[in-house]
């Protein structure tokens, strides 16, 4: 009995307990926020995080990028207060919003808008969203008006990591060429290895594929992808899709909404 009162003391010790970090208008800001949660100390006029933190914003809460988040590495979620509204993070036409790295990291964004994310060449792939070696969750949420310049994934990209989408909408993404041309099958998600899940989602009014899985395996059920151009490509991926529509709007492109290649193999269930 006293060796058992000895473990679960120990036990109760060592546990990590999450921390909710409240950002907004009480002098917390989003960055802040986030570095808190990486170094489990305070930063700013934030508490400190420890564990899986929770950063909440009030219902409607609004920030706007003048220059980059720190990188997230760190497990945590970013949400507003309630199903009530969310909290919009804007890269102002001028920065990506999030990048997210390492193996053992967990991000989830549930009712948050990012808006007006932009990355060109040199800044790399995925204008809102950058993945590396992470798993990303987003859930009822929105990823609007990015654009890159000679880059791939005009909303997010993917590499060697997890993406899941739940009840989320990717729209009026844009890809640009400057001085280096557009890169080789430009898309909206772009991934490369990586596992992508897409469940009750839409893809509209994108201009380029919305999903391009360059290796790495592909599971959409219950979505509907509205496009112009390529809706699903694969290169050399595994593409699993059930239950979702796949609707061509009026354009002058003579474009597949699906199309795949390099010995990619599907399953199309509905």
């Amino acid at each position: 009995m006293k060796n058992s009162a000895v473990v679960l003391m120990m036990l109760f010790v060592g546990a990590v307990q999450a921390v909710n970090i409240q950002f907004g208008p009480n002098g917390c800001t989003l960055k802040d926020a986030i570095r808190s949660a990486n170094a489990d100390a305070p930063r700013g006029n934030c508490s400190a995080g420890s564990g899986t933190d929770v950063l909440i914003a009030p219902d409607g809460w609004f920030v706007v990028l003048d220059s980059p988040l720190p990188t997230i590495t760190s497990d945590l979620t970013i949400r507003s207060t309630s199903n009530a509204d969310v909290v919009t993070i804007s890269g102002d036409g001028t920065e990506r919003i999030l990048e997210v790295t390492g193996s053992n990291t967990e991000v989830t964004l549930q009712r948050v808008y990012l808006v007006s994310a932009f990355s060109n060449f040199f800044n790399g792939a995925g204008a809102a969203l950058r993945v590396n070696d992470a798993t990303v969750n987003l859930t009822d949420s929105k990823v609007s008006g990015g654009y890159v310049v000679d880059a791939n994934g005009s909303a997010i990209a993917v590499f060697d990591g997890v993406l899941n989408l739940d009840n989320t909408l990717i729209t009026n993404n844009e890809t640009y060429s400057a001085t280096f041309g557009l890169p080789t099958n430009p898309s909206v998600i772009y991934a490369v290895d990586a596992s992508v899940n897409v469940v009750d989602s839409t893809f509209t009014y994108n201009d380029t594929a919305s999903v391009l899985m360059n290796g790495g395996e592909l599971v959409m059920s219950g979505s509907l992808v509205n496009e112009q151009i390529n809706g699903v490509a694969g290169k050399g991926a595994q593409i699993h899709i059930s239950n979702s529509t796949f609707q061509k709007r009026p354009s002058a492109y003579d474009e597949l909404l699906l199309f795949f290649e390099e010995n990619s193999s599907v399953t199309l269930n509905h």
